[in-house]
């Protein structure tokens, strides 16, 4: 009896030692379902708000003259510019030959553009501090069309864009570099004279929009 008694007691020792351990695997394994969770957790709202709010308020409506400025990451001037009119186009002097571009759209428009580059070298953004290599500037691939219906034009720099010029006309150039002013025009091919044109900087995304009836209205 006395031996049987000495196994009992080995048993419940052992018991004792297996129970506690369990649960604290038991535990551990909760805990580690907690951390993997983590990862999935949702930002709070106030956190996404602000990024909407912020990403809102970097695009406004201008009046024609009315300043645009791009800016960098440090809020230094890269270039600023004015749309001061835009007029019609009816005639291409240089598409009188055969199979001469023409408008795809249906209404050459040509704005009428003022520009100032900035001190590109001094920029703390590597890429526009470079950009004093090649220049910067507006750009005629960054405008976007809108019209009155909510359509957007799917290209408005179509060829005869670049291609109908009178001789002698004003025309922006591509780029300036540091420093530098230009004043000319600027030729897109747009499906209706009544909408939003947008410009939007390729680099900070930066964008700025005009009526186009209202910026023809100040030719008229």
């Amino acid at each position: 009896m006395h031996k049987i008694t000495s196994k009992n007691t080995k048993f419940q020792k052992l018991a004792l030692l297996i129970i506690p351990c369990s649960i604290l695997a038991l535990s551990a394994c909760s805990t580690s379902g907690d951390k993997a969770s983590d990862p999935l957790s949702v930002p709070p709202a106030s956190t996404a708000g602000s990024e909407t709010s912020q990403a809102s308020k970097n695009q406004e409506t201008l009046k024609s003259g009315q300043e645009a400025v791009v800016k960098d990451s440090d809020d230094a001037m890269v270039y600023r510019f004015k749309v001061n009119s835009a007029e019609p186009v009816t005639q291409c002097p240089n598409a009188d030959y055969e199979g001469a571009p023409k408008p795809e759209n249906g209404n050459l428009v040509n704005l009428n553009i003022e520009e100032e580059v900035g001190d590109l070298g001094q920029s703390k953004d590597s890429y526009i501090a470079d950009s004093k290599n090649f220049g910067n500037g507006v750009n005629q691939s960054s405008w976007t069309f809108v019209g009155g219906n909510g359509t957007r034009a799917n290209e408005i720099m179509t060829p005869i864009t670049y291609n109908c010029f009178r001789q002698g006309a004003q025309v922006l150039p591509n780029s300036l570099h540091s420093n530098e002013k230009a004043v000319g025009g600027m030729l897109l091919d747009l499906p209706d004279t009544k909408g939003k044109l947008t410009y939007t900087d390729a680099y900070s995304g930066t964008s700025f929009t005009w009526m186009v009836e209202d910026l023809l209205k100040q030719n008229q």
